[in-house]
């Protein structure tokens, strides 16, 4: 009994965390040789043309041997879940997708967890919790978890760092240099959470959480731009998105 009640809890903890958005943990069952989990993920996905072989083929199941179908570039999958399959020991983490192409109901191998690197942001849309809700304030912002760096750049030789998400309701706190100007170099900042919503006043982008210099607070992400290309910022669409659209 006591075990149930942990797991109720633990689900409705990951539905709150993730209510209103992809993500939510829909279901999580163990066997002796393995754990799943299944998150609900929505997204519209265009297949690229350098993915891997096996991430193209269409499983009828997980672990199943038959194909049932090919992805070809350009191609429009419909991604309903996320299936992680984790062996005991956490040693390998498989991933899974279930997928709608052409009206057919199939999974696609996306992460081989024997041969993914471990440390690759850019591999599992909810790794180390991207996405969670952070906070909440009372103008409107929701901050969702995210760990990356962007790079200051942009037309002003500085940027406002401010103690909360938006200009109507927050107060500059410090201003960051552009970089390669006033003799700085690049200038790279950790970021730990974004909004879930953008700023229409000044362009349509989101607010970011990030340190500098001792100082905690939220830059408008107009400027910033990613290290090593890709997307500015790693939402869990986004990840999907680059990973099977380049």
């Amino acid at each position: 009994m006591r075990k149930v009640c942990i797991f109720l809890l633990s689900m409705l903890f990951a539905f709150v965390l993730y209510a209103g958005t992809n993500g939510k943990v829909i279901s999580e069952s163990k066997n002796k040789k393995e754990n799943l989990l299944v998150r609900e993920h929505l997204q519209t996905v265009e297949i690229g043309e350098n993915i891997e072989d096996f991430q193209r083929e269409i499983h009828s199941g997980i672990n199943e041997n038959d194909i049932i179908g090919n992805l070809k570039k350009n191609d429009l999958i419909e991604v309903y879940e996320i299936w992680y399959i984790t062996s005991k020991g956490g040693k390998n983490t498989d991933i899974w997708l279930k997928i709608n192409f052409k009206n057919t109901i199939g999974f696609i191998h996306y992460v081989d967890g024997k041969t993914a690197k471990k440390n690759t942001l850019s591999i599992d849309p909810y790794r180390d919790g991207t996405w969670e809700l952070l906070e909440t304030f009372d103008d409107g912002w929701t901050a969702r978890k995210v760990n990356q760096t962007l790079a200051v750049y942009g037309e002003e030789d500085e940027v406002e760092l401010r103690d909360r998400p938006g200009t109507k309701n927050s107060k500059v706190i410090a201003l960051i240099p552009r970089s390669q100007r006033k003799g700085h170099d690049q200038v790279n900042l950790e970021v730990d959470a974004v909004t879930e919503e953008t700023e229409k006043k000044k362009g349509g982008d989101r607010w970011v959480r990030v340190f500098w210099e001792g100082k905690t607070g939220w830059v408008y992400a107009g400027p910033l731009q990613a290290e090593r290309g890709g997307p500015k910022i790693w939402t869990p669409e986004n990840i999907l998105e680059w990973n099977l659209g380049w």
